[in-house]
């Protein structure tokens, strides 16, 4: 008898509910000498991809189908066809829209014969064969069943063994157990029989053999072995992976190529003033290539969703495209700045490449709600799919024990900084647990096996598919939460079916932009144009560049760029695109050897290819397309073959393949006479890419958002730094940016009702807090303040307010008080007496009534208190904002930290090599893994001077973590170390200042709570 394939296996992407991963379910096959298995995870295929990926790897037979439930039924569905498998994916698509609605029945009486249909319960098969359904089999899961083998008989349907599958192993039970208590929020020992399945292992040939017996059971046996046969996947014939192009809706009737022609030469002559022969050569060339490779539709979309938009920025290998800067989709030069064509699209690549596009944040919903409905059916987004992270893992597994979440916080507590490296954890218990004992060992344990699991799905930032016809033919496609539609493949599964991918995303640079061009010119100044704005070539902003002064800049922020800066002294477009490349996390050696070389040190190539390959970085490797080009020249590597390297480092952690090209590459370097030594460095070199590098053209295009950002940061800084904290912010918190204003002579100015906007404004050298700054007040009620204001003008008393402002309730009328954005008006002057009328208006109504439902009282005379003290109007305003406007955070905790012996941040550079004591506010901080997964962090504390770049390596960082991120001043010992002129601490002990503060403890994220009477009244 041939070996068994199983028909009916869950996997993870069951969520929470398959309790084994596809590898996992893979290698058990493979232990049984089975030829492959079925992938039929429950109500979808999310998992499709990495499954064929894995069959191929491991050379298994791949068949893809899916268990579909709804009315209390269900059926496992496998396709024999292409025509049957889009029936698989429109019947799944229809389940999801439907929701609870489902009707199985209905759904299944007309798909197709090749689509195979597996029902375990004798009523629904009945049911389905009533209502005409084709394709029927009775499913005989994991035994024979007279009552169902019965009914199929009298149906005149054929039977088929069904191991019923949902993990591998008998093991892996407790893990479903877990997954089903954390799906159904219940304890493991409240599931009752039905909740779990604790006989779901994938079984060999021999105990399917025992389970069906006699001579029916074996006919079950072969039946299955033959609907195995015909539902083999042929991804081929299929057209699974075959580039699947969406095509243009436009009115002009003339082929996608000419018309894309016509408009790539137009666009050209537009940015160059005519066609140079440099240009028109090159533009022929991408035409050719796009046109025979059938992607002219493409581009004449991604144009017609460009066009109209004043701010975008095209990024991504498609920036490397001529055809798309005369297009206006990007926006920076490709002949000019040498960028690599190929990277984008190449003879011989298989898979899509995609075209990535940034609007500004907050109109990029806006850009994709009208792509989708303007080709319905045919477009969705694209799927995260979202997994289990250490620190849920172990959260949700300890909640399935019954264990109390303020007992598992005490012991995360004990496990020091959570990354994805604390996953390490799982798999070597550290001492700080040792003494918890039962539950927590096996608590650990089961998050560990649980930990990276799929949960469900999340929309994809901004990734949207077309397709010629309906998208669900191809993939299933269901409403996400905020309701839009997506498929359930996330980027890289999308992209190995064929289906290309168009990203829509959202980028707050650009709405920073928008806003601080719009506020000048609003002020009257001439300010040219987002597209008109060449801040590349702006010495000013070049210089600000050399000297790391770019905090607020998109792309060039961070602790870690603006080091790099200051270290190189270059500013210009062209060392900024490289290292905007170059700072990856895998390339810190190579960025000390590259500072080395730009500041004179002798350097010979390690190869004479090299020095041609890589001039203008010295003979080192900063971009992907270095990647491909290396491979080349010294591997001999096809373009096809270097982008898949490319593509296998990339996701390094997560592809087979990574073996079988490294391998490749060796042999081709040897082959080519390259030595071992130059050899394994060569390949280190390749390795510096794996997971986060950039390639030249998006770096480009980045650059140039970096440059306009510190054009605006330079001549406007007071509403550059106000766009910035109204659209969110980057790499720092808004305390981190205020201080920054304050440095550049900015003061910040608390919101006022009679002058405050919803978001941030800045004017000169002031910077007004925005409405939207205050906790509790509601957004309609700050547009309706904002908008009685701007009919009837300033308002002249707190009556007035109250009168014209119905919307405003006491508890809001409350924070506008504390926050002193009433302090312009007359009662005010005394804000003891102003929060007792707000008191007195909440007494003629509860609090949170609307005013307009109660008469105004007469204007009392209020008691003669006095006013609210320093200290109380301070506790008031960060209870309002959530932090200090008025002072820096560290002045809470005056006069006392004044007295410490301490380094100011401005001086720091002058204690080279010594050992000093420095102490600040935590404004950023990035928490990374050691090679042995030891926790450390890099860390810039602010203090009213400067900034302090700070290092904490895992022995310190071990023992201050928590130290370091409380919400006071941190004390740090250390030593001063310099590079290339750059001076940062490194760290030997940590500690939180612990004297007095004068707010009772302060709570930057919600304060401490007080009575009412303790924070009104003086």
């Amino acid at each position: 008898m041939a070996a068994f394939t199983h028909l009916h296996v869950r996997s993870a992407f069951s969520f929470l509910e398959g309790a084994s991963s596809i590898e996992a379910l893979c290698q058990r096959v493979l232990a049984c000498g089975q030829p492959g298995f079925a992938l039929t995870d429950r109500n979808g295929v999310y998992g499709m991809p990495a499954y064929l990926q894995a069959c191929a790897f491991h050379g298994l037979t791949p068949i893809v189908g899916a268990l579909l439930d709804g009315g209390g039924g269900e059926a496992v569905l496998l396709p024999r066809s292409h025509g049957a498998y889009a029936a698989l994916c429109r019947v799944l698509s229809a389940r999801h829209r439907a929701g609870p609605d489902f009707d199985l029945v209905g759904a299944l009486r007309e798909t197709p014969t090749e689509l195979a249909i597996l029902v375990a319960d004798a009523d629904l098969l009945a049911g389905l064969r009533e209502r005409g359904a084709a394709g029927l089999y009775a499913e005989l899961r994991r035994q024979r069943s007279p009552q169902l083998e019965a009914a199929a008989a009298a149906l005149d349907l054929p039977c088929v063994a069904s191991g019923a599958v949902c993990y591998a192993s008998p093991h892996d039970a407790e893990r479903q157990r877990v997954l089903r208590a954390i799906a159904l929020k219940r304890t493991v020992g409240r599931l009752g029989p039905e909740d779990h399945d604790a006989d779901g292992w994938l079984r060999d040939d021999a105990a399917m053999a025992a389970a069906f017996w006699g001579a029916e059971g074996e006919r079950a046996l072969a039946e299955a072995g033959a609907l195995a046969e015909a539902a083999r996947f042929d991804a081929a014939a299929w057209g699974y992976g075959v580039l699947t192009f969406p095509r243009w809706g436009g009115d002009d009737p003339r082929p996608a190529a000419a018309i894309l022609r016509e408009l790539a030469f137009a666009g050209a002559r537009k940015r160059y003033g005519g066609i140079p022969l440099r240009v028109e050569r090159r533009l022929n060339h991408e035409l050719e290539l796009v046109t025979a490779k059938g992607f002219a539709d493409y581009f004449l979309i991604v144009r017609e969703i460009v066009v109209g938009h004043a701010l975008t920025c095209g990024r991504g290998s498609a920036a490397a495209s001529l055809i798309a800067y005369a297009l206006g989709i990007t926006h920076v030069d490709p002949v000019r700045h040498d960028l690599f064509f190929e990277r984008f699209l190449n003879a011989g690549r298989e898979q899509p490449p995609d075209i990535d596009i940034d609007f500004p944040w907050d109109e990029r919903d806006a850009v994709i709600q009208r792509v989708l409905e303007r080709y319905g059916d045919r477009a969705a987004m694209v799927a995260n799919h979202v997994y289990l992270r250490p620190r849920a893992a172990f959260r949700e597994v300890a909640r399935s024990f019954g264990l109390p979440d303020r007992e598992i916080s005490r012991v995360t507590g004990r496990l020091g900084g959570w990354s994805e490296g604390w996953a390490t954890t799982f798999r070597a218990p550290r001492r700080e647990l040792d003494d918890l004992g039962p539950p927590w060992d096996s608590v650990l344990r089961l998050a560990g096996e649980v930990s990276g699991f799929p949960r469900h799905l999340s929309v994809h930032p901004g990734g949207v598919v077309i397709t010629p016809g309906p998208l669900s033919d191809h993939v299933p496609v269901q409403p996400a939460p905020k309701g839009v539609p997506i498929l359930q493949w996330e980027k890289d599964g999308t992209e190995d079916a064929g289906l290309v991918k168009i990203d829509l995303l959202g980028n707050r640079s650009l709405a920073v932009i928008r806003d601080a061009l719009g506020r000048a010119r609003a002020r009257g100044h001439a300010v040219p144009d987002y597209a008109d704005l060449d801040a590349a070539s702006d010495p000013r902003c070049q210089a600000m560049l050399a000297r790391g002064e770019s905090m607020g800049c998109f792309y060039v922020e961070s602790p870690a760029m603006r080091q790099l800066q200051r270290r190189s002294g270059c500013g210009d477009f062209e060392r900024l695109v490289i290292h905007s490349s170059i700072i990856r996390p895998a390339a810190n050696e190579f960025i000390r050897t590259y500072l080395d070389r730009l500041h004179g040190v002798p350097w010979e190539p390690v190869h004479p290819e090299l020095e041609r390959l890589l001039q203008g970085t010295f003979g080192l490797m900063a971009y992907q397309e270095d990647v491909a080009r290396i491979a080349i020249e010294l591997a001999g590597f096809s373009p096809h073959e270097a982008d898949r390297l490319r593509k296998v480092l990339a996701k390094k952690a997560h592809d087979y393949r990574l073996a079988d090209m490294e391998a490749r590459f060796r042999g081709g370097v040897r082959e080519r006479g390259v030595g071992p030594a130059l050899e394994e460095q060569l390949w280190r070199m390749l390795e510096s890419f794996a997971g986060y590098s950039f390639c030249k053209a998006h770096s480009a295009s980045y650059a140039l958002v970096s440059f306009k950002c510190c054009w605006l940061r330079d001549r406007y800084p007071a509403e550059f730094f106000a766009a910035v904290i109204s659209n969110g912010g980057g790499y720092y918190s808004t305390l981190g940016y205020l201080g920054e204003a304050r440095r550049l002579g900015i003061t910040p100015e608390l919101a006022c009702v009679n002058a405050s906007e919803w978001a941030w404004r800045g004017q000169d050298r002031r910077l007004r807090v925005g409405l939207a700054q205050l906790r509790g007040l509601r957004a309609c009620a700050g547009a309706a303040l904002i908008a009685a204001r701007d009919a009837h003008g300033p308002f002249v008393s707190f009556a007035d307010l109250v009168g014209r402002v119905p919307e405003l309730n006491r508890d809001e009328l409350t924070t506008l008080a504390r926050a002193g954005a009433l302090d312009a008006l007359p009662e005010a002057r005394n804000r003891a007496q102003l929060h007792w009328r707000i008191r007195l208006l909440g007494a003629r109504g509860p609090a949170g009534s609307l005013f307009h439902d109660a008469p105004l009282p007469d204007d009392p005379t209020p008691p003669a208190v006095e006013d609210l003290g320093p200290e109380l109007r301070l506790e008031h305003e960060l209870l309002a904002y959530g932090i200090p406007i008025t002072c820096h955070p560290l002045a809470l905790w005056s006069p006392g930290i004044e007295a410490l012996d301490v380094v100011p941040a401005a001086e720091v550079e002058r204690h080279v090599g010594r050992r000093v004591r420095v102490c600040g506010w935590l404004v950023t901080a990035k928490l990374v893994q050691t090679k042995r997964q030891s926790p450390m962090e890099f860390v810039t504390l602010e203090d009213t001077s400067g900034l302090i770049e700070v290092t904490v390596f895992p022995r310190v960082y071990a023992h201050g973590a928590w130290d370091l991120h409380a919400p006071r001043p941190v004390v740090i010992q250390g030593r001063v170390e310099e590079e290339h002129g750059v001076a940062g601490l490194i760290a030997t002990r940590i500690d939180s200042w612990r004297g007095p503060c004068r707010i009772p403890e302060p709570r930057f994220a919600g304060v401490a709570d007080r009575s009412e009477e303790e924070l009104l009244v003086p």
